[in-house]
């Protein structure tokens, strides 16, 4: 009898017009954010048993929403295990490869809100244990799907561009780099973060 009683006073609030049940139909929605690479200036290279990224990013979104964190890297339909370098100082760097200002890489920017007219912008630099397949040389375009995670929980996939760059990592001081995204240039003479020849990870990210 309990049940009956509260079904009729649902009915009744519902006939008030207090309440209205919701169409199971209807969608909640969520904003969707859009992923852009700069293809000239991202780049996939051989870095020690594996491969490095470099990719230039711009994500905008209609309605605010968070970046919680930096997905994945699938190519060739397999997950590459993307780990993405982090750092306390003011620089990124690859061991023998290029350094980047803290003040243009995404890597710390977990977290981030990104409103209209105010997209996230800068380059996202990680590595992986896989090895670029060997169908792609010097100068051929990588494609491979990159995800991100909102606010919502909900995965945002989309397919990127990259060039495959021999070179990149058997330059022991390659110039700093600017994103073509990015509104900050590059600052001069950045101080090198703490080196450590028995640590790989202050080598190409934290201090």
């Amino acid at each position: 009898m309990q049940n009956g009683k509260n079904a009729e006073i649902v009915r009744r609030i519902q006939e008030s017009g207090y309440l209205r049940e919701f169409d199971s139909g209807t969608k909640i929605h969520r904003p969707k954010p859009t992923i852009e690479c700069n293809p000239y200036e991202s780049y996939a290279f051989a870095f020690r048993r594996g491969m490095g990224f470099i990719l230039d990013l711009r994500i905008s979104s209609e309605a605010k929403i968070l970046i919680r964190d930096f997905g994945d890297v699938e190519l060739e339909k397999e997950y590459c295990d993307a780990q993405w370098l982090e750092s306390n100082a003011d620089i990124y760097r690859f061991c023998g490869g290029p350094e980047f200002p803290r003040d243009i890489v995404l890597n710390h920017r977990r977290g981030a809100t990104v409103i209209p007219g105010k997209p996230l912008e800068g380059f996202l630099l990680g590595r992986s244990n896989r090895t670029i397949p060997s169908i792609y040389s010097g100068g051929f375009a990588l494609t491979f799907e990159f995800s991100i995670l909102d606010g919502f929980d909900i995965v945002h996939t989309t397919q990127l561009l990259a060039h495959v760059d021999e070179h990149l990592h058997t330059e022991i001081k390659r110039p700093i780099r600017s994103s073509l995204f990015a509104s900050k240039k590059p600052k001069d003479n950045v101080p090198d973060p703490p080196f450590d020849d028995h640590s790989e990870e202050v080598c190409y990210g934290s201090s």
